[in-house]
């Protein structure tokens, strides 16, 4: 299947398609509201998608209650450290708003509490090397996601599109074992409200374990505090004990969880949100 697409709709960036059977408003425009909100709708029904994600400035979310949505996850300071933005959802057929995981993402979420350390300082294990990507990276980047997921949410398995991200607001970061690339995960930035996504993390078979996300977390984090962003925060696969634990150890707060939102690992999977003020 063709991956979604993105486009913009007035001036939001919105992902779109069977691939995900969802709408996600990936970066909403303060002045779309509420004019979008119709043109969400009308999206849903012509290409009959089951789902629509959004995130919204708090004040605004009366528009799309009133609409329908509901609020599944949020995160405080998400706008330039101050207002809170609420993940909202619209479900158009009932099952996909059935949580039919309910025991592990409980399990998950009370073993990744459970981590959570007084001090968390992670540390490369010898031999091990850390680096920022550039696009001579592409290839092997797309190789190891090809590797490590049956499917994923974006075209990441394509260099050109690890190329075009790198273009825009996207950085990449790889850990390096003799020169090659053992395991990688970005950021993608939104300077004008101060966030970003931590995002894209992936380790080859042979050196998980090793804790190479939690250096490459820990890394990220570094970089964007100097540029000057306030928040960092991660969505997440719900079902994973080992990225929900690698969030709560690095001092991530749970902000809530996205039901059935998102295709990745050959299914549809719910995916829970973790943020951190940096």
């Amino acid at each position: 299947m063709m991956p979604d697409i993105v486009e913009k709709i007035g001036e939001s960036r919105v992902q779109h398609g069977h691939f995900n059977n969802r709408v996600y408003v990936m970066r909403l425009n303060p002045s779309d509201i509420p004019g979008i909100i119709p043109r969400l709708g009308a999206l849903v029904e012509k290409n009959g998608y089951t789902k629509i994600v959004i995130r919204v400035p708090e004040h605004a979310k009366e528009h799309f209650i009133s609409a329908g949505y509901v609020i599944e996850a949020e995160v405080p300071g998400f706008y330039k450290g101050s207002e809170t933005a609420l993940f909202m959802g619209k479900f158009t057929v009932p099952g996909r708003a059935l949580n039919r995981s309910t025991d592990l993402i409980a399990d998950v979420y009370a073993k990744a509490q459970a981590h959570v350390p007084a001090v968390y300082q992670p540390h490369l294990p010898r031999g091990f090397s850390l680096v920022e990507a550039s696009s001579d990276d592409a290839e092997r980047i797309a190789t190891l996601y090809r590797e490590t997921f049956e499917s994923y949410p974006f075209p990441v398995f394509d260099p050109a599109f690890i190329r075009q991200t790198l273009k825009e607001d996207v950085r990449y970061f790889c850990v390096l074992h003799d020169g090659e690339i053992a395991a990688v995960a970005s950021c993608d930035v939104n300077d004008g409200a101060k966030n970003a996504e931590m995002t894209d993390f992936a380790t080859y078979l042979s050196f998980r374990g090793e804790g190479l996300a939690g250096c490459l977390l820990h890394t990220m984090e570094e970089y964007l505090k100097e540029k000057g962003i306030l928040i960092s925060y991660t969505i997440a696969r719900a079902t994973s004990y080992p990225m929900n634990v690698t969030f709560a150890r690095a001092g991530y707060r749970y902000g809530g969880t996205l039901l059935n939102n998102t295709n990745i690992c050959g299914t549809l999977e719910s995916m829970n949100v973790w943020y951190k003020r940096l």
